[in-house]
């Protein structure tokens, strides 16, 4: 099952998403209605080759926007950074609109190189925060990225900001 939706609790309340849910998905992710109990358990070789033929079709369909979008979604829950920001960057009209996106492309690129948030993270991450100045995900980006660069103060003021957004039970201290 694909959706689009706007998520509706936490630090992305309000942000668009496209949800997919895995029939008998066993990862019991907490914001997941799923029932686990009743659903055929896959395994990560049979998620792997879901992953793998949605890359397939977008070989056949490269103008499919929201296609690219969930395999950069699935190749970033999957640790495979470089080609989450690859799949990214191959849905760059959307991402470049939306700063959750951005938020999400800067992570993946950072996730994958060395640098960290320097360079095109950071750019990302500064034109989010001009698209949307109270985006969560981007602000906790920019304090990392100010951490980084050695810059505690700006890092505070980023961070400063997001606190009063964060849920008591967040996983962000």
């Amino acid at each position: 099952e694909i959706y689009y939706t706007i998520h509706g609790e936490g630090v992305r309340y309000g942000v668009p998403h496209v949800f997919v849910r895995f029939s008998g998905c066993n990862l019991e992710c907490g914001f997941c209605d799923t029932e686990f109990e009743s659903g055929v358990e896959m395994t990560a070789a049979q998620i792997e080759g879901m992953v793998t033929k949605l890359a397939e079709r977008l070989k056949a369909n490269p103008d499919d926007m929201q296609g690219w979008l969930m395999l950069a979604r699935s190749y970033k829950a999957m640790g495979r950074y470089a080609e989450a920001a690859n799949a990214y960057r191959k849905a760059e009209k959307v991402v470049m609109q939306d700063a959750g996106l951005l938020a999400d492309y800067a992570e993946a690129i950072a996730m994958g190189s060395a640098t960290g948030m320097n360079g095109k993270p950071r750019e990302l991450v500064d034109q989010a925060l001009k698209l949307d100045a109270e985006n969560p995900q981007a602000l906790l980006l920019a304090g990392v990225a100010a951490m980084q660069a050695g810059n505690r103060a700006e890092a505070l003021r980023h961070w400063e900001k997001l606190l009063p957004m964060l849920e008591p039970d967040s996983e962000i201290e």
